[in-house]
């Protein structure tokens, strides 16, 4: 029992923590100017059930890195852990949210000052949150592994891209499908038609996508399956805020947004995952050669 509550006590503790960081970062920095997040009452509940769910994800992944050096280890996994917390939870929704809510609208929904203050709150909260994950995580009696190479392949990054534009195309089709017209069009409703340099937009973010998995793959532990710490943090990242009341989306396209990438990018972990281990298919081996 002793393992079991060793990692309870981790993931209480850095659920804490990430309350607390989360608290401290919206407090010192100046408010967003915007009517849209003034008038907004957060809902405490499902926040303290969302950081659990980040906290868990997080320590999950921490416990699957393996270092080649334990010099300097804490940086190493600070570093490691922020590339995918921030990366995917918030850079990556950051573009989305801002293609979808001021590039692609006829009017833009968030102004200047809210930009700001999401990019900063989130930047500031993973840098913080990383190093102190990192450093609760380590253990001076952690061994080191040798790290097998991974080659960041052009045709690879390519595949793994082209990949995450159908899913994306796909999972896009699908909240069309689930979400009711009124809650859509209140968010969506101003959009100006479908750009056709959309698809190249998200291929970029899918070549985007696939650096992140690149470098948390190559310390992955050789123990343990990667296609499954990839598939979660893909998912839960950036899946789970969207179970938080959100000034800028009503209850049910959040839901619909979350079953979304559920199906997306759970997948989407999973195949980057394994075409990174070259291993399943001939094809994938041939890819690795030099």
């Amino acid at each position: 029992m002793q393992p079991y509550f060793k990692h309870a006590t981790h993931c209480l503790l850095l659920t804490i923590a990430l309350i607390v960081i989360q608290a401290i970062t919206v407090a010192i920095l100046p408010p967003p100017n915007t009517d849209i997040f003034q008038s907004f009452e957060p809902d405490f509940t499902s926040f303290v059930a969302v950081s659990f769910i980040e906290a868990t994800v997080i320590y999950f992944l921490i416990i699957r890195i393996r270092l080649s050096s334990q010099r300097y280890a804490v940086i190493k996994k600070a570093g490691i852990v922020f590339v995918m917390y921030w990366g995917s939870k918030y850079l990556q929704m950051q573009i989305e949210a801002l293609f979808f809510l001021n590039i692609w609208q006829t009017e833009p929904i968030m102004n200047l000052s809210a930009l700001t203050f999401i990019l900063w709150s989130g930047l500031l909260t993973s840098i913080v949150f990383s190093v102190f994950a990192a450093f609760l995580s380590h253990s001076k009696t952690d061994e080191s592994h040798p790290i097998s190479a991974v080659p960041l392949k052009p045709l690879v990054i390519i595949m793994i891209a082209t990949l995450y534009v159908f899913l994306y195309m796909s999972a896009g089709s699908l909240l069309v499908a689930l979400t009711p017209s009124e809650p859509f069009a209140n968010t969506y409703g101003d959009l100006s038609g479908v750009p056709t340099w959309l698809p190249v937009f998200q291929f970029l973010r899918g070549l985007l996508w696939a650096a992140i998995a690149w470098w948390v793959f190559r310390f992955h532990s050789n123990q343990h399956d990667p296609r499954i710490t990839l598939s979660v943090c893909f998912w839960l990242f950036p899946a789970a805020q969207l179970l938080m009341p959100s000034p800028l989306m009503q209850e049910q396209l959040r839901l619909a947004h979350f079953l979304e990438m559920t199906s997306s990018m759970f997948i989407f972990g999973w195949v980057t995952a394994w075409i990174f281990s070259g291993t399943r298919n001939s094809l994938w081996r041939l890819s690795w050669r030099s």
